[in-house]
């Protein structure tokens, strides 16, 4: 009988064959993995629990207050709810039933992870699906192709969140201070958990199963190591490339800003020269003008508020003398407010040109206020020409986002980090608190990867504008920059999968055109060392296999016919002996009738009845020749015809009878 072939190969957990496995065998495996089944769950189950606690210290204590860790917590009990279920499967002996439930509790605790948390992808992806595998071969052994499928079902799910992405994901490195090195770590323990189990089921598996296993590392380990190879290229690429054109949308939003202040610096010089305004100007301002005078100082104010509506660069001007008082103004603003301690009147003093963003005391809100000598012919300074606009004119700036993604952001910070203007929503005039805002404020150039107001990581370039006393922030979630890189990672990830399943579809094609012709002729050899020298191996190919099993039918046959040989020999000898040994019995018996028969006639008829009896002989004859040596004469013989023919005195002549 030719053994199935599924009867021949080892386990893929080692046990060995399962030819001849009786009932405390079957039971003995049952029982064990049932145990190994309990453990996985309550191990599952401790982790759970562990990661429970910690969300709730991190939420209590650490005032880690982002409603993603609730909603991973209410994750971690719903992964706990399916544990349960696969307990109490494992209880009532389903363990099939209980191995899926703890895949599905595999699946939705790290889909709920991916949904909630970014930056985990590749961590998630490699870490599960390697999860899957060695749960698979604990909880269901000799079941690889389910397996594969749960894997493929679970890289799915990673695969339409990350095309999903949800804008609500948070950044868990950004709350827990080494989170990354955690998720490498594990990665990493489990990566070298895998190898050790593929190592060891090559090394007390079947050929089919070793065949399968090498296929499959041929083709995964080299998939791995490109897409990790890729990942990090692609990740630092990608990031290089999205802060290079953060760089360039920066340096646009500088250059407009710089331009916009050459124009308030332009025009604040024009509204000291044009038309007569120079003549007013030094009459308001030379020693001992008559403040009171208010015909002079209201055509002044008229030559400015027509310059302001001609221009619409500033939102107002007012001309201060050396005491910091107010001789013109085109807004009643001014003259509500001391001016002799601000900064662009003490500066504006001393420099041709200065300009701050301040919160001046004539406004509740910031203004951008530039400040200008005021000088004679001969180039002594008689006061300070003041002009002011509203932030506002620099949203017309700041909101345009070509070249920025939907998350992208440009923030104008005031010194205080308050904001100027934002092409976010709503915001203006908070003070952000943020390592961005930090790093911009410090009056340097520079580019960081932070987490922002939200908790999202984001890219940022920062540029401080010296001449405008205030920071420019340009920010791009970390997210969108990357999701074309996650997005290829997946894809990847999915093709390797793709690989490593044609893989093993190819090994066991393969390994089974091998493996079976190996098991047969392992089973005829069997039973031809068993003594059933009629087996014979099936040849049909022409490759070494089939020069085996040529060779192998050929010894088969030789050694039959050797066996044939020797069997005919030793019949022949035994045919011989057991000649030999009558021969012996019927002299020996002879012998005995001569003792004790004393007639010679009957001695001599005894002789021959014995002869033939003991040879099975049709007729004996006993012939005695006379004395002269001519005739041979019959003196016995058996049977009916002998006694005819010694009735006759039946005779043959020497040399002529037989």
């Amino acid at each position: 009988m030719v053994m199935n072939e599924s009867e021949t190969t080892s386990a893929p957990d080692g046990a060995g064959s399962r030819i001849g496995r009786g009932k405390p065998e079957i039971e003995q495996a049952a029982a064990s993995r049932t145990r190994a089944a309990k453990l996985v769950i309550l191990v599952g189950m401790v982790i759970s629990c562990a990661m429970l606690v910690i969300y709730a210290v991190a939420y209590l204590f650490f005032e880690v207050t982002n409603w993603q860790v609730l909603a991973d917590g209410a994750g971690v009990i719903l992964t706990l709810a399916f544990l349960g279920l696969a307990y109490w499967s494992v209880r009532r002996g389903k363990l099939d039933a209980a191995g899926y439930w703890v895949f599905v509790a595999l699946i939705e605790s790290y889909s709920v992870s991916e949904a909630l948390w970014v930056g985990e992808t590749i961590y998630n992806a490699i870490s599960g699906t390697l999860l899957i595998l060695l749960l698979g071969r604990i909880l269901l052994p000799r079941k690889w192709p389910r397996w594969l499928l749960v894997a493929g079902v679970y890289l799915v799910c990673i695969l339409l969140i990350n095309l999903w992405a949800p804008d609500f994901r948070y950044a868990a490195a950004s709350e827990v201070s080494g989170w990354g090195y955690v998720d490498v770590g594990i990665t990493g323990l489990l990566v070298l958990a895998a190898l050790w189990q593929a190592v060891r089921a090559v090394s007390v598996s079947s050929i089919r199963t070793r065949l399968i296993t090498a296929f499959v590392l041929l083709v995964l380990l080299p998939t791995i190591i490109i897409s990790a190879v890729s990942a990090v290229l692609g990740f630092n690429s990608g990031q290089q490339q999205a802060f290079a054109r953060l760089e360039v949308v920066v340096d646009l939003k500088g250059g407009e800003v710089e331009d916009w202040v050459d124009s308030l610096e332009l025009g604040l010089a024009n509204a000291l020269t044009e038309q007569d305004t120079p003549m007013f100007v030094q009459a308001v301002l030379r020693p001992g003008a008559v403040f009171e005078d208010r015909s002079i100082h209201m055509t002044l104010e008229g030559y400015f508020t027509r310059y302001l509506s001609r221009t619409g660069l500033f939102d107002g001007l007012f001309l201060l003398d050396l005491e910091g008082q107010v001789v013109a103004a085109t807004d009643v603003m001014p003259r509500r407010a001391a001016h002799d301690d601000q900064r662009y009147f003490t500066e504006g003093l001393q420099a041709p040109f200065i300009l701050t963003v301040v919160a001046p005391p004539f406004s509740a809100e910031p203004l951008v206020v530039a400040s200008r000598p005021a000088t004679d012919a001969a180039g002594q300074v008689l006061g300070v020409l003041v002009g002011y606009v509203d932030t506002d004119k620099l949203d017309e700036i700041v909101l345009p986002q070509s070249g920025l993604g939907t998350s992208g952001v440009v923030h104008l910070l005031g010194p205080d980090g308050a904001l100027l203007a934002t092409s976010s929503v709503g915001g203006e005039g908070i003070p952000l608190q943020t390592e961005g805002v930090d790093l911009a404020l410090s009056q340097t150039d520079g580019e960081a990867l932070y987490a922002n107001s939200e908790g999202r990581n984001v890219l940022g370039v920062y540029r401080w504008l010296p001449r405008l006393g205030a920071a420019l922030l340009v920010e791009e979630e970390q997210s969108e920059v990357l999701t074309s890189i996650y997005q290829t990672l997946v894809l990847n990830f999915g093709a390797a999968m793709v690989l490593v399943l044609v893989a093993v579809i190819a090994s066991l094609l393969t390994s089974r055109s091998i493996a079976k012709p190996l098991v047969n002729l392992a089973e005829t050899a069997s039973q031809v060392a068993a003594g059933n020298l009629g087996r014979a191996v099936e040849v049909g190919r022409d490759d070494e296999i089939g020069v085996l099993a040529q060779a192998f039918n050929d010894m088969t046959a030789q050694v039959r016919d050797l066996v044939s040989s020797l069997e005919r020999r030793v019949a022949q000898r035994t045919r011989d002996l057991e000649q030999r040994t009558a021969y012996l019995e019927a002299s020996a018996e002879v012998a005995r009738a001569a003792s004790s028969i004393l007639d010679v006639d009957q001695l001599v008829q005894q002789a021959v009845e014995l002869i033939r009896q003991r040879f099975d002989l049709y007729y004996v004859g006993l012939f005695l020749v006379d004395e002269v040596g001519e005739w041979a004469v019959l003196r016995a013989g058996t049977g009916e015809a002998g006694q005819v023919m010694l009735a006759r005195s039946h005779r043959i002549k020497v040399g002529e009878g037989m």
